[in-house]
């Protein structure tokens, strides 16, 4: 089963560097939410992360996805 970040970001045919272009994200940080990681970093910025990189990707039930990462 396909994480929900990539494969919205597949969907949306972006690139992980447009990712970080945008975001102003590490690579290996949107590589490690793509794994669905939940300790790569130390709370809260993990759902920080999580949630900015949601909303960019304008997913839906963005508080559902955002649970894990609390």
């Amino acid at each position: 089963m396909i994480n929900i970040f990539k494969q919205a970001r597949l969907d949306k045919k972006l690139l992980i560097s447009d990712v970080v272009e945008k975001l102003c994200y590490p690579s290996d940080v949107i590589e490690e939410l793509e794994k669905d990681k939940i300790d790569f970093l130390p709370k809260p910025y993990n759902y920080y992360f999580a949630k900015y990189y949601a909303q960019y990707l304008k997913l839906d039930n963005i508080p559902d996805l955002l649970k894990k990462y609390r």
